[in-house]
């Protein structure tokens, strides 16, 4: 991959952490979203970027920087998997009236906790971001000579 596609995937990534966000943010608020999915780590548009095989970031990042990245991303996944559960996954067991009338599982209690676990996330979104605009600059900073063709 070259400089230039290196650092566009970059963009794309922060790009679907925020919309992830935003979608998180209305689903919890109550406005208009698209379903929320889970994914693993490794199954994000980060993570097939990241984790694939011919994947040079690390040496070319180097271990510290990359493992950095590697573990903001591993707790963003994790803290997004404890509120999918409680907003999604609690939600499914909704009865059929409750469905119908658009109605929600969830407790005042749950939404309070997936209140407080989103202000963690936005924290460590934020956390995820500069490592990656870290990494956009670092890149940029590089010769395109290092990079794989």
């Amino acid at each position: 991959m070259d400089k230039t596609a290196t650092l566009k995937s970059i963009t794309v990534v922060k790009e679907a952490h925020e919309l992830q966000m935003q979608k998180l943010k209305d689903a919890i608020y109550g406005g208009e979203t698209e379903e929320l999915k889970i994914f693993s780590k490794s199954e994000c548009k980060l993570g097939r970027w990241l984790y694939a095989e011919d994947n040079f970031l690390r040496d070319i990042l180097g271990s510290l920087f990359f493992d950095n990245i590697d573990k903001i991303h591993t707790r963003w996944h994790s803290d997004y998997t404890v509120i999918y559960v409680i907003l999604i996954k609690k939600n499914e067991k909704k009865g059929f009236f409750s469905k119908i009338l658009n109605g929600s599982n969830i407790s005042a209690m749950d939404l309070d906790k997936v209140k407080l676990y989103y202000s963690g996330l936005k924290m460590t979104t934020e956390a995820f971001l500069k490592a990656l605009e870290s990494a956009q600059r670092r890149l940029s900073a590089l010769p395109e000579s290092m990079f794989v063709k």
